[in-house]
């Protein structure tokens, strides 16, 4: 964090002796040169100093906040903060893109409830300490179509219920069932 504030200021400084019109003038062109330099690669360096301040990420779990180090960010390599977590979430499996019908029935569902809503069960996931988050709702949406057509859990939309048959599509309104409703 400290390297970051120091070139943050360095940087800041660097730009208000550029915009002072008078004192540019009172600099020698081989001075201005280097001032532009040096405002050139302190703003090159200041992506490395911001990924290397905010290199750690904290997720909740059953035990309680557990931190992770993203370790130090490669040099002259251009990558965005949230590109970066992504891709480590991903990486340590707290970020899903792909589930299974039983995961869901596993990690969503108690023993004795029959039926949840596909946004209830979305919001599980994202509410739950220790459960890892869900890319997006499509990721839900496309495991309970495949558990439908497989005969895992079934689907009720409005008035009629699927279960080992093919959905297209599922509403946000759709309601997920155990196997046993749902046959």
């Amino acid at each position: 964090m400290e390297y970051l504030k120091k070139s943050l200021k360095r940087y800041l400084a660097l730009n208000q002796i550029q915009k002072d019109i008078e004192l540019m003038k009172t600099l020698t062109p081989q001075r201005a040169a280097e001032l532009k330099e040096k405002i050139k690669d302190t703003e090159k360096s200041l992506p490395f100093h911001i990924l290397s301040a905010y290199r750690h990420l904290a997720f909740m779990s059953h035990q309680g906040i557990l931190w992770y180090d993203m370790g130090l960010p490669v040099i002259g390599r251009m990558e965005l903060i949230t590109k970066r977590i992504k891709t480590f979430l991903e990486e340590q499996e707290k970020l899903l893109r792909h589930i299974t019908p039983k995961y869901i029935l596993q990690k969503a569902f108690g023993n004795t409830e029959a039926e949840k809503g596909l946004v209830e069960v979305f919001e599980i996931f994202l509410k739950t300490p220790g459960l890892p988050l869900l890319e997006n709702i499509n990721v839900l949406k496309e495991a309970v179509i495949n558990g439908a057509k497989t005969g895992i859990l079934g689907i009720k939309i409005e008035n009629e219920i699927y279960f080992k048959q093919t959905v297209e599509r599922i509403p946000e309104e759709a309601i997920i069932l155990r196997p046993e409703i749902a046959e």
